[in-house]
This record gives structure tokens, sequence and C-alpha cells, in this order.
């Protein structure tokens, strides 16, 4: 991931681009990347030498490779497909759920590291009690990583971005590999949503991130709408918004609003809120999940 330019303040940049004579066209490609959920976790979990059969060293490896050499970093596909996209599109939308969670491990010096033991990867993410703290878990690694990509794609192709929220972008605490709201109620104490996404089956990601690979830290959603703060700073205004484009259909962006419903079999849905960002939100809309 780049590193954001301290000589060049964080605040929002946005292209501006005007068509006219030839240049002037009657329509505009649209660019659309969704559920990026970038996580600064993964690049340390692709250091991972962890293996399904402990095979001896350098045996077998196209048998039982070591877990990290499979894992499919998002942030790296991000990466790529910006520099795709940005090639062809005139305008890019992005969002919403552009990071996973607020909090976040990362260790430069782990992430660099390739003699790591799985034990010692598993100390790095770990979520367990104590372990989990300001200093382990940081706040904003993961908004910092994603600005640093868009800064980066916006200069070298001078084209602007907009963009949308969602509710991950204000969830505030870590959950691991493959979390499961209600264990206890459910046939399935797994969430096979996320090791899939990584190219990694259940066993594959337990393995590999530990034992608090399927904690929650929160005891349901850690949805705070305070932290839609940094998404209107550095990306857009606005939560919802319409533009009007020459000759083509308007473009609706519509984002996740300031409250969240959960469905708990327990007590049916509950509602998690807080107090409204400051920032302009001309048509606060709200929607429905369940789970991380």
């Amino acid at each position: 991931m780049a590193q954001v330019d301290p000589q060049q303040p964080v605040q929002s940049y946005h292209p501006l681009i005007v068509l006219s004579g030839e240049a002037a066209k009657d329509y505009l490609d649209l660019g659309h990347v969704s559920d990026i959920h970038v996580n600064s976790r993964w690049q340390i979990l692709g250091k991972s030498p962890a293996r399904v059969i402990e095979y001896g060293a350098g045996q077998h490896e196209d048998e039982s490779p070591e877990i990290g050499r499979l894992l499919a970093e998002n942030n790296r596909s991000f990466h790529a497909v910006l520099g795709r996209i940005f090639a062809h599109a005139d305008v890019v939308v992005v969002g919403g759920d552009i990071v996973d969670h607020i909090r976040n491990a990362y260790d430069a010096a782990r992430v660099l590291a390739a003699t790591s033991t799985p034990r010692e990867i598993w100390t790095a993410m770990n979520l367990e009690g104590d372990a989990y703290t300001d200093a382990t878990y940081p706040v904003g690694i993961d908004l910092v990583a994603f600005y640093s990509f868009i800064v980066d794609a916006m200069t070298r192709s001078s084209k602007p971005v907009f963009a949308i929220s969602g509710n991950h972008d204000c969830y505030v605490d870590a959950f691991g590999i493959s979390p499961r709201l209600n264990a206890e109620l459910t046939a399935s104490r797994t969430n096979e949503g996320i090791p899939a996404d990584l190219n990694l089956t259940f066993y594959e990601a337990l393995l590999a991130f530990g034992p608090s690979g399927g904690l929650l830290r929160s005891a349901s959603s850690s949805f705070d709408a305070e932290w839609f703060d940094w998404f209107h700073l550095v990306l857009s205004p606005f939560n919802d918004w319409w533009f009007k484009f020459p000759h083509r259909r308007p473009v609706v962006g519509l984002g996740w609003g300031t409250t969240e419903d959960l469905i708990d079999p327990r007590a049916g849905s509950r509602r998690a809120t807080c107090r409204a960002p400051t920032t302009p939100s001309p048509t606060p809309s709200s929607r429905c999940c369940v789970g991380p």
C-alpha cells in the first residue's frame, strides 16, 4: 500500500474536466467499483507459512502449500482494478463498503518479514481479551490506505471519483476472518463469505488466522455514524447525490444513511444508531443487513 505524502495534506482532491469542441462527448463512460473492503490485516495473513498438512520443509508443496500463498489479497486486486478502470472510464464511482472496519492490525515489520511462524501471525491479528488494544488495532489504518489508492489513481489519470458510503465504513471494531452473529442459535458456526472472498476454505482461513478467527469484538454491530465524517471529508460531502448528464439518464448515488437495522432471531429487529454527522446529507437513507 502506498503512503500518503506528508507534504500533501489529507483533503478532498477532485479533478475537474471540461469537455469542449472535438473532445466533447454526448455521453460519459462510467466505472463502478463496489464492496472493496480494504483490509490491511490480510497483508499479515499473506505471510502465514501454515500448511493444512505439515510435511517437512520444502516437501509436497504442490499438495499442501503455505496458506499465505493461496490468499487472494483484495487490496492488491483493488489497486489493479483501479488502474484498468481509469484507463477506460471518464468518471469512477466507488463504494459502498470501502473498508471492513475502522480499527485494524498492521505491523509494518511483520508484514515485511518472510520468516514469521504461524503463531506469530496469530499473535499479530489476535482479537481476544487484552490483546485487542489501541496499539495492536489502531484507528484509521485502512482509511488512509484507501485514501492513498484513490489520490494516486486520480493524480495519474486526472479523472474524478464519486463515492457512496456503506455500513462497514463506520463499523468501529474489528472481527475475525469467519465471524457469526448469534452463533449459539444457528446451525452454522462459521461465516462462509470472507474465506471464500480470500480464496480460502474454512479450515485454511481459521488455521492461518488463529483462535480468534470466529470472534466479534462487539456483541452486535459497532455501527457508529459519526465515523462517516472521514468519508465526507475526503470523498464526498453528501450522503446521497444525483447528477444529470447531457443526453443521458441521470446517475443517482444512495449512501447508507445514519442507522442500521439488525435482525436478531431472539428479539426481532433492533436498530443501531448514533448522532448524525454534521456534514450535509440531503436525503438520509437506511438499509437492512444480517451480520457483518
